[in-house]
């Protein structure tokens, strides 16, 4: 089966089709119960061949063309994850990529009433977002997921503040004879070294992984400048807002001095 007939079989009942010949298929999306009273819906248009793609039928309706804070990519696609372009070759691949888009649509709703994209629910854009997964996958295994989101947003860490060397030739540590930034101890309580710990290799990845991150970001943000993108104005911390105004509907925090 082709990634259109698995699309097309599993597809979900708040998806009304308007048009379907393949490769493409076109409906309403409905993210109301009631779909004849429809407030939250998106007219759309999937693209499913080698790849597959979805973006509004008539670009910018409700949505706009190109913004990578709601991860609308250039040519007005929805990026709904990493590998979720991917071809579809089973039906459980199509169900999640069903529920990916309606997660996708539902975050949509409240960055358009807030302003902000939640953060936690995100890979970062370009090639940021392979580090970030990276960065993801070695927190949970150390334990440190909730410190990780923490550093990640701005909070002084281990993780981020160069306290932890990482070879750039290697992913291994340098200053393996401090002690163990996560606490561990030798059986008699005195702080483990770095290069003796059992977690030394996932930590440096951990490092690493987030210092590329960062970097990958930043790269990502200069590149849309240069190519003067300009900015939705729907989302007030967008870096490429460089009024930084609220984003309509969106509430602002004064802070007193």
């Amino acid at each position: 089966m082709t990634s259109f007939a698995h699309l097309a079989s599993a597809r979900p009942g708040w998806f009304g089709v308007r048009s379907s010949a393949a490769p493409r298929l076109a409906g309403l999306a409905s993210l109301d119960d009631d779909i004849s009273a429809v407030v939250h819906g998106f007219e759309l248009s999937i693209e499913a061949d080698a790849s597959v793609q979805v973006r509004e039928t008539i670009p910018g309706t409700r949505l706009p063309t190109y913004c990578p804070e709601r991860h609308i990519n250039s040519d007005a696609s929805f990026c709904l994850g990493m590998g979720m372009t991917s071809a579809i070759t089973s039906r459980e691949q199509a169900e999640i990529w069903w529920t990916s888009l309606r997660q996708f649509l539902e975050l949509q709703v409240v960055v358009g009433q807030t302003g902000i994209w939640p953060k936690a629910i995100e890979l970062d854009h370009g090639e940021a977002g392979g580090h970030h997964r990276r960065a993801l996958q070695a927190a949970a295994i150390l334990g440190v997921e909730a410190e990780y989101e923490a550093a990640r947003l701005g909070e002084r860490s281990w993780i981020t503040d160069g306290s932890v060397r990482v070879s750039r030739k290697c992913i291994r540590l340098l200053n393996g004879r401090a002690a163990c930034p996560l606490g561990c101890q030798y059986r008699g309580g005195h702080p483990k070294l770095r290069r003796n710990c059992a977690h030394s290799t996932t930590i440096a990845e951990l490092v690493d992984a987030e210092r590329r991150r960062r970097k990958g970001l930043d790269q990502f943000w200069q590149l849309q400048k240069t190519l003067g993108l300009q900015c939705c104005r729907s989302v007030s911390t967008c870096p490429l807002n460089c009024a930084r105004q609220p984003a309509r509907g969106a509430t602002v925090a004064v802070r007193s001095t």
